[in-house]
């Protein structure tokens, strides 16, 4: 188990901020790192939820909830099991967790039932009381319906982003500063957490296209579609 901690003065010591104008290196194709003109974004909006990668969304749920005053526990690497990390009360003292979340980054699909219902059994083998699913999109009405008198919140992206928005200035600067600090837009692998890096396919049914592989391989032989990121 990892759990997530940073605070706003050693990013700003480090020489990361929220403030519109630093320059990040990003990946190029072939994988060697260089610099782009990305700006971080000087404020919280939808678009910049959608933008991040699946491990960037799951660490701002979980900094999220810290800042509400919750011990949080993220449940790492690999295969969650339906969880992405643990709610506990402030200081983290009690031995069962308060609430079971899931994070989904998604461009445009929708969410279904099913990791709803693996959420749902996480909560009934631990003993939860409550489960949140947060997704930068929408559910699908299957979903909607399974979550009904079940104690699941689904929130989808606007939901999330006004949350975020109700929190005092200074809080949401340090969320900001903590979703957007180093390369936050470049997928990462779910097998070994290393930035993946955009190859071409040169052999079978798409050759030519592009596709995200780890540059672990073939240590790690992860690969994602493009725009699933």
């Amino acid at each position: 188990m990892v759990t997530w901690r940073c605070r706003f003065s050693d990013l700003v010591r480090s020489g990361l901020s929220p403030i519109r104008g630093i320059r990040l290196p990003c990946l190029s194709e072939g994988g060697d790192a260089g610099i782009s003109g990305v700006e971080l974004p000087g404020e919280w909006s939808l678009q910049l939820l959608q933008a991040l990668e699946w491990k960037r969304f799951e660490e701002l749920g979980a900094a999220y909830f810290e800042m509400k005053g919750h011990a949080v526990q993220m449940t790492g690497l690999g295969a969650d099991g339906g969880v992405d990390c643990y709610l506990y009360g402030r200081g983290g003292g009690v031995s069962k967790p308060l609430g079971a979340v899931q994070c989904k980054a998604r461009r445009s699909s929708r969410i279904g039932v099913r990791p709803v219902r693996e959420l749902l059994g996480i909560m009934t083998d631990v003993g939860c009381p409550l489960g949140i699913f947060i997704t930068t999109t929408t559910y699908t009405a299957e979903a909607e319906q399974f979550a009904v008198g079940k104690h699941i919140q689904l929130l989808v992206g606007n939901r999330f982003l006004s949350l975020i928005q109700s929190l005092p200035a200074d809080e949401q600067g340090e969320l900001l500063a903590r979703a957007t600090a180093g390369d936050h837009w470049t997928p990462s692998s779910p097998r070994c957490g290393t930035k993946l890096i955009l190859r071409t396919a040169r052999r079978g049914k798409r050759v030519g296209s592009q596709f995200w592989g780890c540059k672990n391989y073939p240590g790690c032989r992860y690969t994602m579609q493009v725009g699933a990121a």
